[in-house]
């Protein structure tokens, strides 16, 4: 246990020395959301409609990027097999590497997208739903993103292959994490289901 916890606080070393990562994550997606909107021009009806569809599609391609190299360095400097020969099993590492990258990452891209959120007109109830469905689906887009950069870390196409296997998963989770912001009577069912998925 002593060791998890000493691998544990070690990534999170490593992630807080590397913080120009996350402002790099944050700008990325304020980059990409303002390539959205003004690709709609004076539409403005039309961004109010789907304003939470945008923020998920911007969210998932920032995350999607972030993630797509993340275990590099583990293959580099051949952490994995240091790992395994400590005793830890690699499992534990990726859920270690999930919490971090979720907590260190996800956590300020999701306060961004809550304050762009609240720039708009929105009323009080759908900005709950709409912060409840970014901190239970985010965890869940993190993972599938995780899962498919360490599928893909030994390759050297991984840049090409993770997307593609994550944006099918994803999907689904996205149409969930849209209607429960967007559809207030149906939230419950849709809680379910999305903690079903997870």
């Amino acid at each position: 246990m002593s060791k998890i916890v000493n691998l544990f606080c070690w990534e999170l070393r490593n992630i807080l020395f590397k913080y120009t990562n996350i402002i790099s994550i944050l700008v990325l997606f304020i980059i990409i959301f303002t390539i959205f909107i003004l690709g709609f021009g004076n539409q403005t009806n039309i961004i109010a409609e789907i304003n939470i569809s945008i923020i998920w599609i911007c969210f998932l391609l920032s995350m999607q990027l972030s993630t797509a190299n993340i275990f590099d360095r583990e293959i580099i400097d051949g952490l994995f097999e240091q790992i395994i020969l400590s005793g830890i099993l690699i499992e534990y590492y990726v859920v270690i590497k999930l919490l971090i990258y979720w907590l260190m990452t996800i956590i300020p891209l999701i306060i961004l997208c809550v304050i762009i959120f609240f720039l708009q007109d929105i009323n009080y109830v759908m900005a709950k739903k709409f912060i409840f469905s970014m901190l239970i689906n985010s965890f869940t887009l993190s993972a599938l993103c995780l899962f498919g950069a360490f599928l893909t870390s030994c390759s050297n196409k991984n840049n090409f292959l993770t997307p593609l296997i994550i944006m099918p998963l994803s999907i689904p989770i996205l149409i969930i994490a849209i209607n429960m912001a967007q559809n207030i009577d149906a939230n419950n069912n849709l809680l379910l289901i999305s903690l079903l998925i997870q």
